[in-house]
């Protein structure tokens, strides 16, 4: 997944290349991370989760620790819809925890789902390595016209964060995938809106359509990032309506 936005109570979180993100600056215990994405995909069934190495930080991670360790107390997401519609309500599948790379006995994946902040995933003695672990909601995700996806992970009881992470949706109900390689999303997210522009009235002459295109287009093309700037400029000096209650 291609982060819209990212933010951490403590750590200050940076993008880096291939969707992954890395914290720096204060790696404190006690950390929270907040991200966002877009999607125009349906029927999500999973989250899969990368804890990545991470040579510049001082355990190596995948932890912020000085040990490369973390603990992952608290694993949330929120879907809300791009369009509104009566019937579109943002809601929070339940996660259930499906499998993991490591665990560490009495801190396993399932720790990280049960509600209690005491608690949590780690890989144990595993550092300096990549992880990965899949959780599974409990009923599909995402919404005719787009969903806004917020993940929310907490590392409380003064435990650390991730050094580096990467996050991936998944629309299969087979085995969990902890090893292969994620599908760019950009692609997906083309590949979807064209055909759904096919098979639809709504053709690529759509405003909207044409918009959501272009917002992927722009990972791959300057051209399509300089005009997508440039209709936000316009958007930007559009009178606001005055609205009363």
């Amino acid at each position: 997944l291609d982060p819209e936005s990212t933010k951490a109570a403590k750590a200050t979180l940076v993008k880096e290349p291939d969707d992954v993100v890395a914290a720096s600056g204060k790696l404190e215990g006690d950390d929270a991370y907040t991200l966002t994405f877009r999607t125009h995909e349906k029927d999500l069934t999973a989250l899969r989760l990368e804890a990545l190495a991470s040579p510049s930080t001082p355990g190596g991670g995948p932890g912020t620790g000085k040990d490369g360790g973390f603990l992952l107390s608290t694993v949330q997401v929120t879907a809300a819809p791009l369009v509104a519609a009566a019937d579109r309500k943002a809601f929070t599948p339940k996660l259930q925890a499906v499998a993991a790379t490591a665990e560490r006995d009495g801190f396993e994946l399932a720790k990280a789902v049960d509600g209690n902040a005491a608690t949590g995933w780690t890989v144990g003695g595993e550092a300096g390595k990549d992880h990965a672990a899949v959780f599974a909601f409990d009923a599909p995700v995402g919404f005719d016209g787009g969903t806004l996806l917020t993940v929310e992970l907490k590392f409380e009881a003064k435990q650390h964060g991730l050094a580096r992470l990467r996050l991936a949706a998944s629309t299969s109900s087979g085995v969990a995938d902890l090893a292969s390689p994620a599908v760019p999303q950009a692609g997906r997210e083309i590949a979807h809106l064209l055909e759904r522009a096919r098979t639809t009235d709504r053709g690529l002459a759509d405003d909207a359509v044409a918009r959501d295109l272009m917002r992927w287009l722009a990972r791959f093309d300057q051209d399509a990032a300089r005009v997508l700037t440039e209709l936000a400029s316009i958007d930007a000096k559009e009178p606001k309506p005055n609205l009363l209650k």
